[in-house]
């Protein structure tokens, strides 16, 4: 299998070649406002993390599970690899599983 690496607001994600039951890059475009704050928000609860049960950390919190439901079928037609989606390290997904990456995108 081959993958596509994408960059969106400093943060790598994965996708699968060839693309699926969407266009690309329209259907990543149509998506990527939500998908920067989606990285934003998961951001701000990792810098919460230590204080579980504050004001900012259950706004994030809501915030984050709202972007995440929007974003629910966006992420089955994909099957988008890398943090905020998964925990998973796309460097490191990369190496470990010895990937053909065969385009690189800024978006």
């Amino acid at each position: 299998m081959q993958y596509v690496l994408i960059n969106i607001n400093n943060c790598k994600f994965l996708l699968t070649e060839p693309m699926g039951d969407y266009e690309f890059p329209s259907y990543i475009l149509k998506h990527k406002q939500l998908i920067i704050d989606y990285i934003e928000v998961s951001n701000s609860i990792l810098k919460y993390g230590g204080e579980p049960f504050s004001e900012e950390m259950q706004q994030c919190d809501n915030t984050a599970k709202h972007i995440k439901y929007q974003l629910a079928d966006f992420k089955a037609i994909t099957g988008i690899v890398g943090f905020p989606f998964d925990m998973r390290d796309v460097d490191l997904y990369i190496i470990n599983n010895n990937l053909n990456i065969t385009n690189e995108f800024n978006i």
